[in-house]
């Protein structure tokens, strides 16, 4: 269990709270995360927790309870409005598309809740992430995922995104859009996982093509954090994340840096301008289908002893 399973297992266990990830006494409090009830006929659901995309960060109230939020907040988890799309509907015109019924739920801890939402009649469902209110302190977010009547989709993660983050990423880019920043652009973020490991030397691909001249790259040390972009660079880093811009709703995948005997899957995703676009990929075994199983980086997130990365992580 590495990636964000990590993440969450060593949060609850109140370590590597030097990230910043959650004090002890939150870890105690937010151990049980919100999980899917069986859906009635038609229906679906999704639940995980919520990410900030620039530092991997868990969203987190700074002295949660563990209660659903009730009053929305200045930050933190319910400062953030969820919303469950059709995926093609979303895609072919987000300005448009109505919101799914559903049942959503996001406690102070950070876990969400989408459930009892109808399921989309060609089986696509986006979930976006936006500020609640008008202060447009963050970027709207969008994840998508193929799913079926009945599929109680757990420990899913969602990511938020910051207007710093999306400035920070323009500057460091140097400009490449002529005044407009990544999401004003339009921009798929593909984040790239070998068994959970971020993965670099992955090419992101479109309908089965690199597109040198739409694709950036993150210089970032750090293979949690989603800082600085290197436009000299023509491969994900040590943090396995791509942008693409200008896409289609085509096929997405990637080229390069996968394990021996596995392949990048699809996704069928596109850039949406005034949106973050999220996907992320994870490996399979070229044979099976299965995920695959490898390791890229040494051990210690299982028991908690981050000694043999922590100088990586500062």
């Amino acid at each position: 269990m590495r990636g964000h399973d990590s993440f969450l297992q060593l949060a609850t266990a109140g370590v590597i709270c030097s990230l910043a990830l959650c004090p002890p006494a939150a870890a105690q409090i937010c151990d049980t995360p919100l999980t899917c009830p069986v859906p009635s006929p038609g229906h679906s659901c999704v639940s995980g927790q919520l990410y900030e995309m620039e530092t991997s960060e868990l969203v987190r109230a700074a002295s949660p309870s563990g209660d659903p939020c009730t009053l929305e907040t200045s930050d933190g988890p319910c400062s953030i409005e969820l919303k469950a799309f059709d995926g093609l509907s979303f895609y072919q015109n987000p300005s448009t598309a109505l919101p799914l019924p559903a049942n959503i739920v996001v406690d102070d801890c950070g876990f969400y809740l989408v459930s009892e939402f109808p399921t989309p009649t060609l089986g696509f469902v986006t979930i976006t992430t936006d500020d609640a209110s008008a202060s447009d302190n963050l970027i709207f977010a969008a994840s998508s995922m193929g799913i079926s009547p009945g599929d109680q989709f757990n420990a899913t993660p969602l990511y938020t995104f910051r207007v710093t983050t999306d400035q920070a990423w323009t500057d460091s880019a140097g400009d490449p859009f002529a005044g407009q920043t990544f999401s004003e652009k339009g921009v798929l973020v593909g984040i790239f996982f070998n068994d959970g490991e971020p993965a670099p030397g992955t090419v992101v691909t479109r309908n089965y093509s690199v597109q040198p001249s739409d694709d950036f790259y993150f210089g970032d040390v750090n293979p949690f954090v989603r800082s600085t972009v290197n436009s000299a660079l023509n491969s994900t880093g040590t943090n396995g994340t791509a942008l693409m811009v200008n896409s289609d709703l085509v096929d997405h995948g990637g080229s390069g840096g996968e394990a021996p005997g596995c392949e990048w899957p699809a996704h069928l995703v596109k850039s949406v301008p005034g949106t973050v676009v999220v996907q992320e990929f994870h490996s399979v075994d070229s044979t099976t289908g299965d995920p695959c199983s490898t390791r890229l980086f040494t051990d210690g997130f299982e028991s908690g002893d981050t000694s043999a990365w922590s100088g990586a992580v500062q």
